[in-house]
């Protein structure tokens, strides 16, 4: 894992919530309309950080 993923793992894995801004950066290249697990699987892709996973599957 590249030095910019551990970072932006350890930032996110501090923030009590998480803008949209940044959850926008692990689904860039997401392909509309998908379905909840689908979004969420595509960030994981995309390295994310489990604060961002568990706040896309919180949304309602």
């Amino acid at each position: 894992m590249g030095a910019g993923v551990m970072e932006v793992t350890v930032v996110a894995q501090q923030r009590e919530s998480v803008s949209p801004a940044y959850v926008q950066k692990f689904l860039s290249g997401m392909d509309y309309p998908a379905s909840k697990q689908e979004i969420i699987d595509h960030a994981k892709k995309n390295n994310s950080a489990a604060d961002v996973s568990s706040g896309i599957g919180q949304v309602k």
